[in-house]
């Protein structure tokens, strides 16, 4: 499967082909074939669908749109944006509850409370992609996340965050940070041995990685699972954000 962003008929749309190759340029052609999902021109993400073929081709963020213009869903299931986080630093974090790093919680919880009335929102998005560690129901995540780290920070649905169903928010976080930040390289090491690696270049490598957003929706930072807020690389890194205006 091909996946990679290019630029539709000339227009800013940039779209990922999630197809083979030979089906692209036929995937993206404007025939009869082809739908796009827009509304106004103001739909910045949705699906174009080749619908001979049954191919779709996710749309991603155009030139002109923000992060905060993505469909997500609350942890309840409602239907959302980031809207309410516009001129917000925002940390987004794939979280779990049965992994080595769930205790990274607390310090998450104690940076949103700290530095709420500053700008800063941290989003949990949980993900059970590394090691099965996130099986629970949405109401099993947030008892668990409320009991045990007393988390009012907003949690999202589960999403998958690689591969052909990862979530439209972390396509536009990716490509936007293809790689993290490092304390150093002893976590990646660690989880070597036991054949943990990246399939593919970008992809997240673990739960609690960390993506940074400033004020003005940029996506400006990415950090490696092991790197927490206290962390100098990446607490420095929230705080030049802060202090931006």
């Amino acid at each position: 499967m091909l996946r990679q962003c290019i630029a539709a008929n000339g227009c800013d749309a940039l779209v990922c082909a999630e197809a083979p190759c030979g089906s692209v340029t036929h995937a993206l052609a404007t025939t009869s074939s082809t739908r796009r999902a827009r509304e106004n021109d103001d739909i910045r993400v949705g699906l174009l669908a080749d619908e001979a073929s049954g191919h779709f081709v996710r749309m991603c963020l155009t030139m002109s749109s923000t992060l905060y213009d993505i469909p997500v869903r609350t942890l309840a299931g409602e239907p959302t944006t980031l809207r309410a986080y516009a001129g917000h630093v925002l940390l987004i974090v794939n979280v779990a509850s049965k992994c080595g790093l769930t205790p990274q919680y607390a310090s998450l919880e104690k940076a949103f409370e700290t530095q709420r009335e500053r700008g800063l929102a941290v989003l949990g998005f949980p993900s059970n992609q590394f090691m099965a560690q996130e099986p629970g129901t949405p109401d099993e995540i947030a008892t668990f996340c409320s009991t045990t780290y007393g988390v009012q920070f907003p949690l999202f649905e589960k999403i998958d965050v690689n591969g052909d169903a990862r979530h439209p928010i972390y396509d536009a976080l990716v490509a936007a940070q293809p790689d993290a930040l490092e304390k150093d390289d002893s976590f990646r090491q660690n989880l070597a041995k036991y054949g943990v690696k990246k399939e593919t270049p970008g992809d997240v490598f673990w739960n609690f990685e960390k993506f940074l957003v400033a004020r003005d929706g940029s996506i400006v930072g990415r950090f490696a699972p092991d790197v927490t807020v206290d962390d100098a690389i990446l607490h420095d890194a929230i705080e030049r954000e802060l202090a931006a205006t």
